[in-house]
């Protein structure tokens, strides 16, 4: 199996996000923007207009009964389903954009893109199969280990019997990490390189790079949440943590307290939403470069060695 070229992919990941910002946000912003309408609509028109201005309704502990917290959280409910299908469809919209790009596909510059198209179905599909996957192997993983427990965690004798437990937990972690990022890295560029679903050509791609792409997937995250850390740092956290510190030396507790810090929460959310928003534009950018280099690189030798 053909290994990822570290350097190179690393390399072309944050080339891509610096030379193709411009065609990037162009991917991104429309996507964003319509999903944003379609769940900030969807919030409006079912969340009471109170609750969008602060006003909670407090539950006394006596008022506490399964009808009234369902009725509280009814409306969130409600809403889930319609949230799953508009973000799956915009975020597979905006990464088979992003992928065409990162392939070499489309060289022109991107100001504004909508497209649903059969590779953002077919994008979407992966997704959800994907996402399918994992959890089934993550129900069997956790199987495995109740079925060890019961069956073979009384006949060890103590204490090795916690320590043989929790190596087997352990070991157990470690296979759904390695299935979960074997599997889903090479999706994106085989959706649109191929035009098929691809969760077994993801799953070959994979093989013999799981570290490669662990090693990736930490020089892409751990800078851009550090970026993100510092701007949080420089914006809004002072003043949650300075808050939640006068909670605590005033020893404030209860719904009056949690409807003050809520209040204080409300008019940061623009500029957490701008903060999350600039570190999503990275991260995606930054991952549709690096499977898009890895992927043509890897390609590009079987193609050699054929």
């Amino acid at each position: 199996m053909n290994r990822i070229p570290l350097e190179t992919t690393i390399a072309g990941a944050y080339r891509f996000l610096f030379t193709k910002i411009v065609s990037i946000v162009g991917t991104l912003w429309l996507p964003f923007v319509l999903m944003a309408a379609i769940m900030g609509g969807a919030v409006y028109l079912v969340v009471p207009h109170e609750w969008l201005l602060g006003h909670f309704p407090t539950l006394h502990a006596k008022d506490v009964t399964p009808q009234a917290v369902f009725a509280m959280i009814g409306p969130c409910l409600a809403m889930a389903p319609l949230f799953f299908v508009v973000a799956i469809i915009a975020v597979s919209m905006m990464i088979a954009g992003l992928m065409r790009h990162a392939l070499g596909q489309k060289t022109s510059m991107t100001f504004v893109y909508f497209s649903l198209g059969a590779n953002v179905w077919r994008m979407a599909g992966a997704f959800i199969l994907c996402w399918l996957v994992v959890m089934f192997a993550g129900a069997l993983l956790a199987g495995a280990c109740a079925a060890f427990y019961a069956l073979a965690f009384a006949a060890i004798p103590k204490p090795w019997n916690g320590l043989v437990l929790a190596v087997f937990i352990l070991c157990a972690v470690c296979a759904w990490v390695y299935t979960a990022i074997r599997l889903t890295f090479f999706i994106p560029a085989v959706v649109v390189a191929e035009n098929r679903i691809g969760l077994g050509r993801s799953w070959q791609l994979g093989g013999g790079n799981f570290w490669r792409i662990f090693v990736i997937y930490l020089l892409i995250i751990m800078p851009v949440a550090f970026v993100g850390g510092i701007i949080a740092q420089m914006t809004f956290l002072p003043i949650v943590m300075g808050h939640l510190a006068q909670m605590h030396a005033t020893d404030a507790h209860g719904p009056e307290a949690a409807r003050a810090f809520i209040h204080t929460l409300l008019p940061l959310i623009p500029v957490i939403v701008v903060i999350n928003l600039l570190e999503r534009i990275a991260l995606m950018g930054l991952m549709a470069g690096a499977a898009g280099t890895a992927y043509n690189a890897v390609t590009a030798k079987a193609e050699e060695h054929a």
